[in-house]
């Protein structure tokens, strides 16, 4: 399931959702009219909240996490042009 960072668009420290799921971050998630963000799954219970107003979405998440990986790679130097007279053979 897809997760997003969501915040309350209230201030008054009433709970906006309580919500237990195995698909939010630590299986649980508890918001109140803090303005504070919080990462969420998109469960029905959240929907409903976004769809009333009370809750708005400040960045969806992709769904695997981003890692960066350095990956050694060997550095081929430009060939350098000899100066002087070519050789002949034969």
């Amino acid at each position: 399931m897809e997760l997003v960072l969501v915040r309350s668009t209230t201030s008054d420290g009433r709970v906006i959702v309580w919500e237990r799921n195995p698909e939010h971050p630590n299986g649980e998630v508890f918001v109140v009219g803090d303005r504070k963000e919080k990462r969420v799954a998109l469960t029905s219970a959240i929907l409903v909240e976004l769809s009333k107003g009370r809750l708005e979405i400040v960045f969806a998440m992709p769904a695997a996490p981003i890692v960066e990986v350095e990956i050694d790679v060997p550095f081929a130097e430009p060939e350098q042009k000899k100066r002087g007279r070519p050789k002949h053979f034969g």
